[in-house]
């Protein structure tokens, strides 16, 4: 019995993707991933670097007070300490005199050159992966 969820299920339709392009775009993925545990070593520091940067980038804040992360990410006030220590550690984050926390330079200009990457390599991926998406989507 055959798979017909896999993509060379297509190959009936006459849609067949090149086993190096699947390959590129999963190693994609993969560095996703890698980029995301890096700069942000987990799920919850994820969620503490959207909010800081969010408040701090977008509306002006000058820092956010971890009482007001906690209410933001349901993190309980303890964990959050330990997770925003470790961002500390990375000189992601820092800490002002009245107790709010915000992105560093150093965060910033490491997410802006990987964001930077990332969106080059998603812009070529998306166009070699165009004619398969066309098929499938039946313009072609």
């Amino acid at each position: 019995m055959t798979s017909s969820n896999s993509i060379d299920g297509n190959k009936e339709a006459g849609i067949s993707l090149d086993p190096a392009l699947l390959e590129r775009y999963l190693a994609f993925l993969d560095r996703l991933y890698e980029t995301r545990m890096r700069l942000h070593v987990g799920d919850a520091q994820a969620a503490v670097m959207r909010i800081l940067t969010r408040a701090c980038t977008i509306e002006g804040e000058p820092g956010v007070s971890l009482h007001a992360l906690a209410r933001q990410t349901g993190i309980p006030r303890e964990t959050l300490r330990r997770k925003i220590g470790t961002l500390i550690n990375k000189r992601f984050v820092e800490q002002d005199a009245e107790k709010r926390f915000r992105p560093t330079g150093a965060y910033r200009q490491a997410s802006r050159q990987d964001m930077i990457e990332t969106a080059r390599e998603m812009l070529k991926l998306a166009e070699e992966l165009r004619p398969f998406i066309e098929k499938l989507d039946g313009k072609k």
